[in-house]
């Protein structure tokens, strides 16, 4: 086949927005029909191209020829360059193969270097009751990850290894989140996953850090409503686990074995507490750790 894929690509002006660089935007790719099992095209050095771990008539094919065929491919992007090889076979194709892709494009050089290529980190997610849980990540960093994730392809923790739990991870703007697909249920395992992580630096008009962060407590002390909230400086920004627990950043030397939930919630030049476990207060002097950092410009 005349292979085709369709992407999503981003196109920037002047300056890098962080908005359109993280959506990108929709395009397709031609590849056209192979005698051999794989075959490559060119693509512009400043794009990046996001595929579907596997090409299907049903993900991302949309050749107007052989529209019923089976044939499968794995596509694969490098700077410059965009491949497809069919899985299903070993064999070439006739289709006029074009397929669907994301596509995230730079104009600054600097930019691209940094952004297209990404890098490998991982993400924890760890166990749920429920059939799907979500996390917090950065509202400035766009993670991509294989449309299944598996104990093959993607999960990465080390209990469970061998269970054949599958998932399917969804990101949008600072949340990423896993579904259990081969069940209806929870799961118990640590689920940790890999993924690709394309991260945009911030504008220089928007802030610039003056520290990596630090390690930083914060005393809120007893409370007899619900919430508490504590002032800090306005140029500081304070990162704290979503729930805070005995075991994760709670630091007080008075009970230190209570079961007592928090919320933690910042906003600009305050801290807010909030009991997640009861709707009352809390006697325990109430100390906690978060990561801090200063920023030279408005937060």
């Amino acid at each position: 086949m005349r292979l085709k894929v369709k992407c999503m690509a981003t196109y920037n002006k002047t300056k890098v927005t962080k908005k359109k660089v993280l959506k990108g935007k929709y395009r397709t790719v031609y590849i056209g029909g192979s005698r051999g099992n794989t075959i490559c095209k060119r693509v512009p050095k400043n794009e990046r191209l996001v595929f579907p771990s596997v090409c299907t008539k049903s993900n991302c094919r949309v050749n107007s020829d052989y529209r019923n065929s089976n044939d499968k491919f794995r596509l694969t992007w490098s700077v410059g360059k965009v491949c497809a090889k069919r899985t299903d076979s070993n064999g070439g194709w006739g289709m006029r193969l074009k397929v669907k892709c994301r596509s995230f494009t730079y104009r600054s050089k600097a930019a691209a270097k940094k952004v297209l290529k990404g890098k490998y980190r991982t993400v924890y997610i760890g166990g749920s009751r429920g059939n799907s849980i979500c996390k917090r990540v950065s509202k400035n960093e766009r993670l991509v990850f294989p449309s299944v994730c598996t104990k093959s392809n993607c999960r990465v923790n080390s209990d469970y290894r061998n269970a054949n739990d599958k998932f399917r991870l969804t990101w949008s703007v600072g949340k990423v989140c896993a579904k259990r697909i081969d069940s209806n249920g929870g799961w118990g395992m640590r689920l940790k996953v890999k993924c690709r992580s394309f991260t945009l630096n911030r504008p220089k008009a928007a802030a610039k850090k003056v520290s990596k962060g630090i390690r930083k407590l914060v005393y809120f002390g007893g409370s007899r409503g619900n919430t508490i909230c504590k002032k800090i400086s306005k140029s500081e920004r304070l990162s704290c686990p979503s729930t805070c627990t005995k075991s994760n950043c709670r630091v007080n030397s008075d009970y230190r074995n209570a079961n007592d939930r928090f919320r933690l919630s910042w906003s600009r030049g305050r801290v807010c507490a909030k009991r997640i476990d009861s709707n009352g207060g809390w006697g325990m002097r109430l100390k906690v750790k978060c990561m801090s950092y200063f920023l030279g410009g408005k937060v």
